[in-house]
């Protein structure tokens, strides 16, 4: 009888250390293409969830970084989002989640040093590869990364 209590106590405590609530995203669309046009770049993330229990997102911090990997903004953009969102292992959520919306001019003004973007600035950037960084902040802190092309 005291061994079932022990494997019984055993299982129970194996069961719960992999049952504590894990998130995981991609960035879409990816890769990201845009064009001289574009004001505006809306990111979404396909969602897995793993294990039991309440999850706190509490923001998101995007980062650009260039072709070598340096960091295109001084600091990243952090985006408040203050969820708690209670997770069941379903697996993928079918619906994409709305991340944060990017401002182009805000990226033209620290790739271009403060300067205005014209046609002619802007083909220089044509053919070049950024990649954009989400890290969420709270119980975990998952991150994704997905490219940015200008064409």
């Amino acid at each position: 009888m005291k061994r079932v209590a022990l494997l019984s106590l055993v299982l129970i405590a194996v069961l719960l250390t992999g049952c504590s609530p894990r998130l995981e995203f991609s960035i879409t669309p990816n890769p990201i293409s845009v064009t001289f046009e574009t004001e505006e770049i809306e990111l979404e993330a396909k969602v897995k969830m793993y294990g039991f229990g309440s999850y706190k997102i509490e923001q998101a911090a995007l980062e650009i970084l260039d072709d070598q990997g340096e960091p295109v903004f001084e600091e990243p953009k952090v985006y408040d989002i203050n969820k708690t969102v209670t997770v069941v292992p379903l697996g993928s959520i079918g619906k994409p989640v709305p991340l944060a919306r990017v401002g182009m001019s805000d990226l033209y003004d620290e790739i271009l040093d403060g300067e205005e973007l014209s046609e002619e600035l802007y083909d220089e950037l044509k053919g070049k590869t950024y990649t954009i960084k989400i890290t969420l902040t709270g119980t975990g802190n998952p991150s994704s990364q997905a490219k940015l092309e200008f064409k």
